[in-house]
């Protein structure tokens, strides 16, 4: 069980719920809204979700490729995900 679910389920519900798509779900809605309550606008929590969830919980702009050598890039991807966001309001 990854790290970050198990800190994010304690915070959101104080205990570790079972990793299941429905948990995964509304664990993810619950942290978003605790996220936008706290005054963060929605780029900041993309990149949040991306760059630092479970860790600082700062909008992190970062770009580069990890130790995988995968690629990287909060920037591109706060831009991916506020683009599907505005969409999905219209």
């Amino acid at each position: 069980m990854p790290n970050t679910w198990v800190s994010i389920s304690k915070e959101i519900e104080g205990k570790v719920l079972k990793q299941s798509p429905i948990n995964e779900e509304y664990i993810a809605v619950k942290k978003i809204q605790k996220l936008l309550d706290e005054g963060n606008s929605e780029r900041d929590v993309a990149l949040i979700w991306n760059g630092s969830l479970g860790g600082t919980e700062k909008p992190v702009e970062k770009k580069g490729v990890n130790w995988l050598g995968v690629k990287y890039d909060t920037v591109a991807y706060a831009r991916v995900v506020l683009k599907a966001y505005k969409s999905d309001k219209q």
